[in-house]
């Protein structure tokens, strides 16, 4: 959609282009789950979401050690490891996710600065370091001069803008201060609430808000797992995301999304000029990857809300000095194929509990076979505890639900979609009702994965499964 080394015609990466042209493109992968904590989960796991049961931003997420991390099986091996996580996303799980919470480092590719800092002492070791940069996660906070640049607007960014939407969530939380603060907050804050001067109380407000990353906040009726949570659902009610925005406001979140990956791409540059000029390009397997896509299409399922095409389907580029230089790769793969493939490449054993597999004979033979299926999921806790799961191959794209309740597993009979890819490649028209016989077929597989997964392998621990007319 946006990267000009996937085809398109809108050249706001360059970097990333020429980035591409000296590594190896994956022309179809798939990330395994729509929210970004549990697919970057999975990414770090190479277990699916149904397997490590982080489904989204949880206080006590219930992240098992027994789920090596591609950070610990890294140190285990010599490599320092460190993890730059501007949003706090992943703060109470660094301990899990590192073994030591002090790995986790504050700062994203915009602060490269700080990424400098780090390997000015640790640039001589071997390292695996992951950078998390969310400027292209919805809120979308572009310059305004890069809109003028791409687009030729002229657009009225004062309303838009993070400040702006800062001031607005202020306002409503100073109105109603009982949304956030209990009542050991309100009267701990009762100084700074009872102030007249709103830019004092969002000097000193603001950044208790933006540090409470292991609270919950309730707002709108939801509850949010941080105050950039609150941020980005008041960004949203600004373009109407919940209530089916109009063709031009689809439109003004595009050219912001186009130009965010544009300011992305210039500092991505910056970034490996950096590693250039201390020689690292020379020595570093680098892996640019997205947690998952954005749907900007009419309908109830903007950003990332489905498991629709837009959304899993994600690029993967990967880079290995001194091999397989502009190498495009047709197969269709997962994003929990990343671990394997770097331990492979590093020859460290891959543990067998897995659910990824290396991607080096791909790389090795780009004729060699595999199932060409690929399976993603998401589970919704606010639609009647409903997993929905996804296969997806050069063919057809199906999508099912089904809900568990107690030891039953039960599939959703009549809530299915079926595209078929070749003719309809934006999944446009839901074949599903008119292929019956395919649909039984493909839940059967769904039901049959679902069991490989969740390593089910005796009659009596097995879920029992039967079809249930909830729609209809």
């Amino acid at each position: 959609y946006a990267l000009g080394c996937y085809g398109s015609k809108l050249n706001v990466t360059p970097n990333i282009d020429k980035f591409a042209e000296n590594a190896i493109l994956f022309e179809n992968a798939y990330s395994q789950e729509i929210y970004t904590i549990p697919s970057a989960i999975s990414i770090f796991t190479s277990v699916y979401p149904i397997s490590h049961k982080v489904f989204q931003f949880l206080l006590n997420p219930p992240f098992e050690s027994y789920f090596q991390t591609i950070f610990n099986l890294l140190q285990d091996n010599g490599y320092k490891a460190v993890f730059f996580d501007d949003h706090k996303y992943f703060s109470v799980l660094g301990d899990k996710l590192l073994g030591n919470p002090k790995n986790l480092l504050s700062a994203n590719i915009t602060r490269n600065e700080d990424i400098i800092k780090w390997l000015d002492k640790n640039d001589k070791s071997k390292f695996i370091m992951f950078i998390l940069d969310m400027q292209l996660h919805n809120p979308y906070f572009p310059k305004k001069e890069t809109l003028k640049l791409l687009f030729n607007k002229e657009l009225d960014l004062e309303i838009m803008s993070r400040e702006s939407i800062e001031n607005r969530l202020l306002k409503r939380i100073l109105n109603k201060p009982e949304i956030i603060f209990t009542n050991k907050g309100l009267k701990k804050y009762k100084d700074i609430l009872e102030l007249n001067d709103l830019n004092r109380q969002k000097s000193l407000l603001i950044p208790i808000l933006r540090n409470s990353s292991q609270i919950f906040f309730s707002y709108n009726d939801y509850f949010h797992s941080s105050f950039e949570e609150m941020l980005k659902v008041e960004y949203n009610s600004l373009f109407n995301i919940c209530n089916n925005p109009s063709t031009e406001q689809l439109e003004n979140l595009r050219e912001f999304y186009l130009a965010k990956v544009y300011e992305f791409d210039q500092q991505f540059g910056q970034f490996l000029n950096i590693l250039e000029k201390r020689n690292l390009l020379e020595n570093t397997i680098i892996i640019l990857m997205s947690m998952h896509g954005e749907n900007f299409r009419q309908g109830n399922n903007i950003f990332h809300n489905s498991l629709n095409k837009d959304v899993i389907h994600v690029p993967l580029i990967i880079s290995i000095p001194g091999k397989y230089k502009n190498l495009r790769i047709k197969h269709f793969v997962s994003l929990i194929d990343i671990m394997p493939t770097l331990l492979d490449l590093l020859s460290i054993h891959i543990p067998k509990h897995i659910d990824g597999a290396s991607l080096l004979p791909y790389l090795k033979n780009k004729n060699a076979e595999n199932d060409l299926v690929v399976y993603s999921e998401h589970y919704s806790p606010d639609d009647i505890d409903t997993y929905k799961i996804s296969l997806i191959n050069k063919k057809y794209h199906f999508i099912t639900s089904f809900k568990s309740s107690g030891r039953l597993l039960i599939l959703l009979k009549g809530w299915e979609a079926l595209y078929d890819l070749e003719n309809d490649p934006n999944e446009k028209i839901n074949i599903a009702s008119s292929h019956y016989s395919m649909i039984t077929e493909l839940n059967d597989k769904v039901l049959k994965k679902y069991r490989n997964i969740t390593k089910y392998d005796s009659e009596d621990i097995l879920p029992m499964f039967y079809f249930k007319n909830e729609r209809n």
